[in-house]
């Protein structure tokens, strides 16, 4: 439908044509009375000729107020879409607040001015989630090799000498610096803890990755120089196929030694550094 007004008004606009739109109203009704294919637009228009050659004089005296209310009756199922509002705000409180300020554009402005405010609403939102990537710290689970956040699992220990960080979410220019400041943080945190052992390792879980840019390998590459100058190994575990690819084409591994590249957390623990095997690793 989208596709047959945009080609009708360009080729009516060569022939001086009035503009055509679709009428969301309309389509709803439709949709809701069982339309399937466009034979039920034709039949809808064939019906609109009719009653605007022949029954237009009997709709003439009727209060524009009954027409409305034969719209709203129309559109009860869409306008009963208002109690999807307290259960999404439970669930997230951004599609809440992007609900609310489609919601009153709508009804303030204008049905078209108000979807394209929620479509910027929306990918506002997407850009600011993928600019603050979570940052989780990781602990051993005793007796196991399976590494969990600590502040879920309270049986999650720290592991001795190492500090564990899983990152989730995209790595891009964009939040490069939001992720280094935070893992800096974290690391004086730790290092200012006197009752903990020397650290040694760093290890990153890349398993929750989804993507991986030129600025942010180069990233990874100043944290792992930071890293060094205080004697502490930079361990990358668990990375996807496809990450490796893109590390690679960044040619990261030019300058960041792949034995310490990891396929699981738990290798990566057990990796000595800086001891006799790591010319033969």
């Amino acid at each position: 439908e989208l596709l047959a007004c945009g080609l009708g008004n360009m080729v009516g606009s060569l022939f001086s044509c009035l503009p055509i739109s679709a009428s969301l109203t309309r389509s709803l009704i439709q949709y809701n009375v069982g339309g399937k294919t466009q034979l039920a637009s034709v039949v809808s228009c064939f019906l609109l000729i009719l009653v605007l050659l022949f029954m237009g004089p009997f709709f003439e005296p009727l209060p524009l107020c009954v027409l409305a209310g034969i719209i709203v009756v129309a559109l009860r199922k869409m306008l009963l879409q208002v109690k999807d509002l307290p259960i999404m705000w439970r669930h997230n409180r951004q599609d809440g607040i992007i609900w609310l300020i489609t919601f009153f554009s709508v009804i303030l402005v204008d049905i078209e001015i108000g979807l394209g405010v929620g479509i910027i609403a929306s990918l506002v939102s997407i850009i600011l989630m993928s600019q603050n990537p979570q940052i989780n710290l990781l602990g051993n689970l005793p007796n196991t090799d399976l590494y969990l956040d600590i502040d879920r699992y309270d049986m999650a220990d720290p592991v001795p000498n190492t500090i564990i960080i899983q990152i989730c979410g995209g790595l891009h220019f964009a939040n490069n610096n939001f992720v280094r400041v935070k893992i800096k943080k974290l690391l004086k945190k730790e290092l200012r803890d006197e009752t903990k052992p020397d650290i040694n390792k760093f290890i990153i879980d890349m398993s929750a990755v989804t993507f991986v840019d030129p600025a942010s390998s180069q990233g990874l590459l100043d944290l792992a120089s930071d890293l060094e100058q205080l004697h502490i190994s930079l361990c990358l575990a668990k990375c996807s196929v496809y990450i490796i690819d893109q590390l690679k084409k960044c040619e990261f591994f030019q300058t960041f030694p792949e034995r310490q590249l990891f396929p699981s957390v738990h290798n990566a623990v057990l990796y000595v550094p800086n001891s006799e095997d790591d010319e033969t690793t």
